[in-house]
């Protein structure tokens, strides 16, 4: 009994120490860390609206529906910033709309995704770019990249490693007429680049004769965070393909110049469909050996007529410039870098992939039934690309409950939540009643600041709730007494 109530009173100071403060779990710091490792750049003259408060930490989530293996979660003003007249998804200091997102798939389906990925159905005001990847969590090494861990700031205790935000489908729709769940649309490598950003475009060479002999950036290219234009990231031999980090595959015409075959993404063509991962990007994402490498060259000094061509250029298939060729192998890459950690031979290869609809404040998921159809379709035609593109070495699962213990989806079943102490409402038959979704973890993990649980899901049980009444009796009756005795005393006198 005493152990219980310790945990009631412990329940209690906890809700005091949570308040109404505001859901803002990353502190300036980890907004920092963040800033540094993401691709998202938002736009200089965003409107953003000041005045517009975060949720408190006790809010309830936006209602959540889960369609086959899609969370459909409704964009309501607790994950969804305005921005102009329209709307937008911040992560600042004064809101933290991707955070929240995270945060409840995690808290609804259980701390088991290496990535999030993220489908507005609106025009985000905050994305200035097309899609962007943030990274959370990295402990590898030999690929350019620092160790982070920013994943607690998402919701996750250790295990999410970054979150996509893929824009509207109809984005992709309007790019090249086909909608997502075409096998041929160019969202595949547009999701190939967001998704490897995990790993790659960091790494930079060394060589003897090259930079003074030491470490160049040469190989690097657009935000320092994609291979350089002058880079030829396409195969030694065989069909021609290029790297999904802004690869272009170069012929060394043998005269001083270079012919572009193929360009990732070509100012007159659009997204190329012939792009993959490179031989370097298996390697630096753990899913090939460094003996498997193909080598590769830079063009130095290149010039288009009198023009100078730089690393970030945007290029056009069938392009021929002038320059001179400078060969390198992944030698050169663990020369700046040093040796790859973990190695193929004990690198994670098998990776958990959250795929969520955010609808626009006012649209439900019936609402969007279409564009949750085409993610949905997509979602399965990446399991298959991502292992196409990995020789079948590397896999990813896309089902909500995770495939570390063998899966087992939910066989379309639909579940819809609105979450204040992470029960869900089961549609797909049962009893009605409340239940929790396969692999929700609960209760959720305590919040770093202070020990309390200060989540959404933290509302107070019944016997907390029971103990609160108790003490209320108490003190009535306390002050009851005082008050007589004190018109006794009176009386007295």
């Amino acid at each position: 009994m005493r152990r219980r109530l310790l945990a009631v009173f412990t329940s209690l100071s906890c809700l005091t120490a949570c308040g109404d403060a505001a859901f803002l779990p990353a502190s300036d710091e980890d907004l920092a860390v963040i800033w540094e490792h993401t691709t998202w750049r938002p736009p200089v003259n965003a409107q953003i609206d000041v005045e517009q408060a975060p949720p408190s930490r006790l809010a309830r989530y936006a209602l959540s529906t889960n369609v086959g293996e899609v969370k459909v979660i409704e964009g309501d003003d607790t994950n969804v910033s305005t921005v102009g007249s329209g709307y937008g998804l911040r992560m600042d200091q004064g809101r933290q709309d991707l955070a929240r997102i995270s945060t409840q798939v995690i808290d609804e389906e259980g701390d088991h995704f290496d990535f999030i990925v993220v489908f507005p159905t609106f025009q985000d005001g905050m994305n200035a770019g097309f899609a962007y990847f943030t990274l959370l969590r990295n402990d590898v090494q030999g690929i350019g990249l620092g160790q982070l861990d920013a994943s607690h700031a998402f919701g996750s205790q250790g295990r999410l490693q970054g979150m996509l935000n893929m824009n509207r489908p109809a984005a992709y729709t309007d790019l090249d007429g086909r909608s997502i769940d075409n096998a041929q649309s160019v969202i595949h490598p547009v999701m190939g680049q967001e998704m490897s950003h995990r790993w790659l475009s960091h790494a930079r060479v060394r060589k003897t004769g090259f930079n003074g002999g030491q470490a160049s950036d040469a190989t690097l290219g657009r935000d320092r965070a994609h291979w350089s234009a002058l880079m030829h990231t396409g195969p030694s031999s065989g069909p021609i393909s290029v790297s999904v980090q802004d690869g272009v595959a170069w012929r060394d015409n043998g005269n001083g110049t270079f012919t572009a075959l193929e360009v990732f993404n070509d100012t007159q063509r659009g997204v190329s469909l012939r792009s993959r991962f490179s031989t370097l990007d298996l390697y630096l994402m753990g899913f090939l050996s460094s003996d498997e490498v193909d080598p590769f060259f830079l063009i130095t000094n290149a010039t288009h007529g009198n023009q100078s061509v730089g690393a970030t250029t945007q290029l056009t298939q069938g392009i021929t410039i002038s320059g001179t060729r400078v060969g390198f192998t992944v030698d050169d890459v663990i020369a700046a870098e040093g040796w790859r950690v973990p190695s193929v031979a004990s690198s994670p290869k098998r990776f958990n992939v959250a795929m969520v609809v955010l609808t626009q404040p006012g649209q439900s998921a019936s609402d969007v039934a279409e564009l949750v159809a085409q993610v949905n379709g997509f979602r399965t035609q990446w399991e298959q690309r991502f292992s196409e593109w990995t020789g079948g070495v590397a896999s990813v699962c896309t089902r909500l409950n995770g495939c570390d213990d063998g899966g087992g989806g939910t066989g379309g079943s639909t579940s819809s939540s609105s979450s204040s102490g992470g029960s869900t409402g089961n549609t797909s038959g049962g009893t009605g009643g409340a239940s929790v979704p396969p692999g929700t973890t609960q209760p959720p993990e305590p919040d770093r600041d202070n020990g309390c649980s200060c989540g959404p899901n933290s509302a107070p049980g019944a016997d907390t709730m029971l103990v609160v009444s108790i003490l209320w009796l108490v003190r009535r009756r306390s002050s009851s007494r005082k008050l007589q005795r004190r018109g006794i005393a009176l009386h007295q006198q």
